[in-house]
């Protein structure tokens, strides 16, 4: 909420979630970081696993 536009925010936000267990919130945010931020390919390999 604080950062809307902060693709590292997702990405950790989406992080988050995966060490959670909730993959479908971990996906939402890990699409919506690399829509933010295209050159996150961390998050583009994340994605390809989920």
């Amino acid at each position: 909420m604080l950062h809307p536009q902060s693709g590292n925010a997702f990405d950790s936000l989406a992080e988050a979630y995966l060490t959670s267990g909730n993959k479908e919130l971990a996906k939402a945010n890990y699409k919506k970081s690399v829509e933010l931020n295209p050159k996150n390919t961390n998050a583009v390999e994340v994605l390809k696993t989920l």
